[in-house]
């Protein structure tokens, strides 16, 4: 398996091959492994880069760049306690990317149908509603901060 790591400077978009090796390579895990089960057909998925974000998040856990084809995750989710939360949430921005083709890019029932098919969203779901991602947000800020009075860099 594959650590998670911090995060891949992003450089311009202008070569699909190199910018997978922009990816981290446990998020790009997920992900090819997402599409391999969800969406074996639609292999242009592949070119997106996934990479955790550089900026601080308070609202947003992972967003979808169609026109970068670019995912980022919130930093702030490269723990091991919000591991197993990433394969879901990844396949949220998958569900975005997909139905991109077809010009549906918000949270509409088609793409509300489609996100049902993966069996940990409710569980993700659940995990935002009841704290667990401002928890996740003040955990990150804690450790970088105590990162920081120690020296160390993040």
């Amino acid at each position: 398996m594959v650590e998670p790591s911090s995060a891949v400077p992003h450089l311009p978009v202008n070569n699909a091959a190199r910018l997978h090796t922009l990816s981290d390579p446990f998020l790009q895990q997920i992900w090819d492994n997402l599409i391999d089960n969800y969406f074996p057909e639609q292999k242009q998925l592949t070119s997106y880069t996934v990479a955790w974000s550089k900026r601080r998040q308070k609202r947003t856990l992972a967003s979808c760049s169609v026109s970068r084809r670019r995912i980022s995750v919130a930093r702030e989710l490269n723990h091991p306690a919000c591991q197993a939360l990433l394969e879901p949430l990844l396949y949220h921005e998958l569900c975005h990317a997909y139905l991109a083709q077809f010009k549906y890019l918000r949270h509409g029932k088609r793409f509300q149908t489609l996100e049902a098919l993966h069996p940990k969203m409710r569980e993700l779901q659940d995990w935002i509603q009841t704290g667990g991602w401002a928890k996740a947000v003040r955990s990150d800020r804690a450790r970088r901060a105590h990162a920081r009075r120690k020296g160390y860099t993040s």
